[in-house]
């Protein structure tokens, strides 16, 4: 039997297995061929089974068939080398199917004299490792979208020095600093506070770790004083304690309110003309002495159910914190600044608002000044754009086809999404900072240039068909479509590649129509302006107003809207004035007016005639609604790409409820290859439908989705409304859809592809098999060939040296005969040379008798007949003429076999032969090594299944492996005086008998020879 070199350990050897078994890193060792001779705990779990799976299995059997054969050549690098080899990465298959990413070292295992016996190791899995480092990026770009996006200024501090950390854009744009100004300073360095007191409110608001709405006004590089609401939250940033501060322009506003304060008759005009809600209420007992025509129409009360009445008497705060925090802020800083508060209508509708107070002296009385604005409209696009962006990124996220960001200067990957590294065979490091052509992905370089001509003609490229190759050089038939964006303040080129060589059907891929989430735009002060009623002049404007129509006041004073060109429809202008004469003031008229710039703005325009300096005048207002119809047609835009995106998609998509997994949405895909009509699947089950041919497949596919959050490739068989079975890839993510928690889920079609892949092993297989079959044959006949040539050889020169040799051996024996009849008085020396004369003889006669009888040996001949009897003879003759102890177990019941009695006593002579020859080498190198040793040497004959097994076993010096192999070929022979035919002429006269002969061996522990006879037939 065969040892490996980790049989009976010493105790160094037990110490440093207990050092590895506690190490968490995974360590292995391997023999030459690839199969595990020992893995500690760590590598086990790694791998995902059990210690006593894992020993004796091969490497390769846990890895796809590329990652195996790349292994390998690695492992063969190292055996040929000598040089270790570290940081390899791969993929390992786990029990559940899953791959996983580890990284391998490989060195040389020796023996102490230098011999390679095999390989060792570490390994790590690193596949939690790097869906972190990917999550953590893809928050941090999410994170810094959402900062360069937001119109508001925001800014990060150190908690315990105030340093900046990071800003937005629009802090940039607002102060007028680089960020190379900013990062790393604190707001005093760069004399951002105008007034210190205020940087003491702003300190002391730190320490509560919060900050809502307090009023700070700073100073931008060049002087100017910006007045803000800042809110603040304490965050961890990047392993610190840090404060994020989000600060909110409001000079327009307080400049609004400045103008109210000064004149009460212009604030009587302004509650009448005014779209937001304005109300003043006494600070003693919080009954409303004023109200705004707008308070009214939004809230459904009255004047006479108004005033003198408070808000708790009209129960209009749906949350009553709400209006004590309010009264707080009011309390504390004497005022409250755009403060987001639920009102309740009169007939129980919630009415969302921006609401900004002051306390301020009304008639010698202490009243609180409220302005509300209603922002239910915007509350309801944000969230819905909310949605539907979540919907976009999730089918970005669980997009079958492949997507690439490579920047426009030189070509190099930036960014690529998991079906690229999946379709390609490249890792992310591989990737990321290199170019195509380094990676060698077009098969046809001339593709490349075709390609980037067409992108530079005409500044994109739709479905052009391009052949890439993978890294394990399979060719990749693409459809590519390309397009320039912006990706990190870079230009670049984001390419979206569907997979065309298995989706012939596909349509053009997927092109991404923006670089950024679209800005949310906030509502504008009021612009305001008065007009002369004798001649329509201004004779009034307000900041507002100069910053909304782009003129300066200088310019406007003492001309007509009319000469301003800023009327676009002139029947809308008459509109207007028949209004206007109809009912002496105009509310809430929706129009388009004309900037300086000849840009064209929506405006909500309210109008009411007042007196100011002695003359009839009419105050004019006007609301932006730009951007909020710029908002609305962008959310209607955003939905419609949407719905074409996932309309569009070559692949199944499927929207179902997590409350109950009823479908609320399906593409027309999968319609198309289901066979249903959508109206008969939206409201039901897949259950209802019979969707999954294994319901099984159902139940984990929603229990891997509440488990994880997400299903990645999954593949699950779908049965058709026909009956026809389709195997799909699915993948699921979490979305929020028409306002409800849903899963959003995607099946690629890869029936096709399962059955290319069954039909492409099942040949591979078949041609594994002939050529295994035709090597074997080959390497026999080619055996045969050498045997029989040696045969040959053997047999023409044992017919010559027979002849030649026993004339005189027959004269020598005569001769000697006749000597020791001769000899009439002989000593004891004589005697024993002519002894030893008759023994030469005898041993080359016998010499002479083996090569005779392996060459031209004569037939068997077979009679059924005991063994016990014939073969006690020959052991008992041995014994006596060897002096050498056998022992003997035979049994009484051995039944008669068909035998050739002579051939296989020649054959028991040989094996006892050679194990008294083992036995007698064994005990010299004991006794002069001085250990004590007992030769043994033992005949067993025993009946098995089909015939009588002989064994003959001896505890002498055994054999090497490589004797072992050849002990039965002819003329081999490890002896100074053997011939090598004694076990040749075993096998053949065994093979004669129809039986087989076996040899197992140890070096220094002996030999078992087992000799099977079948039964057989007379």
């Amino acid at each position: 039997m065969t040892t490996t070199h980790h049989d009976a350990p010493s105790p160094e050897e037990k110490k440093y297995r207990n050092i590895l078994d506690q190490m968490e890193e995974g360590y292995y060792e391997t023999d030459l061929t690839g199969h595990f001779t020992y893995v500690n705990p760590a590598a086990s779990a790694h791998l995902g089974r059990s210690v006593d799976e894992l020993i004796g299995t091969n490497y390769q059997t846990y890895m796809a068939v590329d990652t195996a054969k790349t292994i390998f050549g690695i492992f063969n690098q190292v055996y040929l080398t000598g040089r270790p080899a570290k940081g390899i990465e791969c993929d390992i298959i786990h029990p559940d199917g899953a791959l996983r990413i580890h990284e391998i070292s490989v060195s040389l295992l020796r023996q102490p004299s230098g011999e390679p016996i095999g390989f060792f190791g570490i390994s790590r899995d690193r596949t939690e490792q790097l869906d972190m480092e990917r999550a953590l990026r893809e928050s941090e770009e999410s994170y810094r979208s959402i900062m360069d996006l937001s119109p508001d200024a925001i800014t990060i501090n150190e908690v315990g020095t105030g340093r900046y950390v990071a800003a937005n854009k629009a802090f940039f744009e607002k102060t007028g600093y680089r960020p190379d100004e900013v990062v790393g300073r604190t707001p005093e360095a760069l004399k951002l506070f105008a007034v210190p007191e205020e940087r003491l409110q702003f300190l002391e608001a730190m320490r509560r770790d919060s900050m809502d709405g307090l009023e700070v006004q700073f100073r931008s590089k060049d002087g100017t004083v910006l007045e803000n609401l800042v809110s603040g939250r304490r965050i961890q940033f990047k392993n610190k304690p840090c404060f994020l501060f989000v600060s909110t322009e409001i000079a327009s506003l307080k400049r609004a309110q400045q103008a109210l304060r000064d004149s009460e008759e212009s604030y009587r005009q302004v509650l009448e003309l005014a779209p937001d809600a304005i109300s003043l209420t006494r600070v003693s007992d919080g009954k409303y002495l004023e109200v705004s025509e707008a308070f009214y129409q939004q809230t459904g009360y009255t004047r006479d159910e108004t005033v003198g009445k408070s808000p708790l008497e009209l129960d209009l705060y749906v949350d009553p914190a709400e209006r004590e925090k309010l009264i707080a802020d009011l309390l504390a800083h004497g005022q409250v600044q755009g403060m987001e508060v639920g009102y309740r209508a009169k007939d129980g509708t919630v009415l969302n608002a921006l609401t900004s107070a002051r306390v301020m002296q009304f008639k010698g009385e202490a009243c609180v000044l409220a302005v509300s604005t209603l922002i239910n409209d915007l509350k309801a696009a944000q969230e819905a754009l909310k949605e539907s962006e979540e919907s976009y990124r999730s089918t970005l996220e669980t997009a079958p086809y492949t997507i690439v960001v490579s920047r426009l200067s030189d070509g190099t990957y930036v960014q690529a999404n998991a079906a690229f590294y999946r379709r390609t065979g490249h890792t992310p490091e591989q990737t990321i900072g290199r170019t195509a052509e380094q990676l060698n992905l077009y098969e046809n370089p001339a593709d490349r240039e075709r390609l980037m001509e067409r992108f530079h003609r005409d500044g994109k490229v739709e479905g052009m068909e391009v052949r890439f190759r993978s890294r394990d050089g399979r060719t990749l038939e693409s459809l590519i479509s390309m397009t320039p964006m912006r990706y990190k303040g870079e230009a670049c080129i984001l390419s979206v590649t569907v997979d065309i060589s298995e989706l012939k059907a596909a349509q053009r891929a997927l092109r991404e129509s923006e670089a950024s989430y679209r800005k949310v735009i906030q509502s504008t002060p009021i612009a305001m302006g008065i007009l002369r009623a004798s001649d329509s002049c201004y004779v009034e404007v307000n900041e507002a107003f100069t910053q909304h129509t782009g003129y300066r006041r200088e310019e406007v004073m003492g001309r007509t809207v009319l000469s301003l060109n800023m009327y676009i429809d002139a029947a809308a202008r008459q509109r207007l004035l028949d209004e206007l004469a109809r009912h002496g003031r105009i509310r809430s008229m929706e129009m388009q007016l004309r900037g300086k710039d000849g840009g064209i703005k929506d405006n909500l325009i309210s109008i009411t005639p007042i007196h100011y300096k002695g003359e009839a005048c009419l105050l004019t207002s006007s609301v932006d609604l730009t951007t909020i119809k710029a908002f609305q047609k962008a959310l209607q835009e955003s939905e419609e790409n949407y719905r074409k995106i996932l309309d569009g998609a070559p692949y199944s998509i499927l929207i179902t409820r997590r409350n109950d997994y009823r479908f609320v949405y399906l593409n027309d895909n999968f319609c198309r290859r289901m066979g249903y009509d959508r109206e008969a699947v939206i409201g039901r089950t897949s259950l209802e439908l019979g969707l999954y041919v294994n319901p099984d497949d159902r139940r984990l596919y929603f229990k891997t989705f509440e488990a994880e959050g997400r299903v990645d490739g999954m593949e699950i068989d779908f049965r058709t409304k026909s009956g026809e079975v389709f195997t799909n890839l699915m993948s699921g993510l979490p979305i929020r859809f028409d306002g409800q928690d849903c899963l959003l889920s995607m099946a690629v079609d890869i029936t096709g592809r399962k059955r290319a892949e069954r039909e492409l092993e099942k040949y591979r297989q078949h041609l594994e098999e002939m050529v295994r079959e035709r090597t074997q044959a080959l390497e026999a006949a080619q055996a045969e060939l050498v045997k029989n040539e040696k045969l040959a050889v053997l047999g023409q020169l044992t017919a010559t040296v027979s002849h030649e040799l026993r004339n005189p051996l027959g004269v020598i024996r005569s001769s000697n005969f006749y000597l020791h009849r001769k000899i009439k008085e002989k000593d004891a020396k004589i005697d024993k040379h002519l002894k030893r004369i008759d023994d030469q003889v005898s041993m080359c006669d016998a010499i002479v008798a083996d090569l005779l009888e392996y060459t031209r040996g004569r037939n068997a001949s077979m009679v059924k007949e005991a063994l016990t009897p014939w073969l006690a003879q020959v052991i008992q003759q041995l014994k006596e003429s060897e002096g050498m102890a056998i022992a003997a177990d035979l049994g009484t019941d051995l039944p008669a076999v068909p035998h050739d009695r002579e051939k296989m006593r020649r054959v028991i002579i040989n094996v006892l032969d050679n194990a008294i020859q083992a036995v007698r080498a064994r005990e010299q190198a004991e006794k002069a090594a001085g250990a004590p040793y007992v030769p043994e040497i033992r005949l067993a004959a025993t009946v098995e299944k089909d015939g009588v097994m002989i064994q003959v076993t001896d505890n002498g010096t055994g054999m090497e492996e490589e004797t072992l192999q050849r002990a039965f070929e002819p003329l081999f022979t490890t002896r100074a005086r053997g011939t090598g035919i004694g076990l040749a002429n075993v096998k053949k006269i065994v093979e004669e008998h129809r039986g087989s002969v076996s040899l197992t061996s140890n070096p220094g522990e002996g030999t078992q020879i087992s000799i099977a006879l079948p039964f057989g037939e007379n």
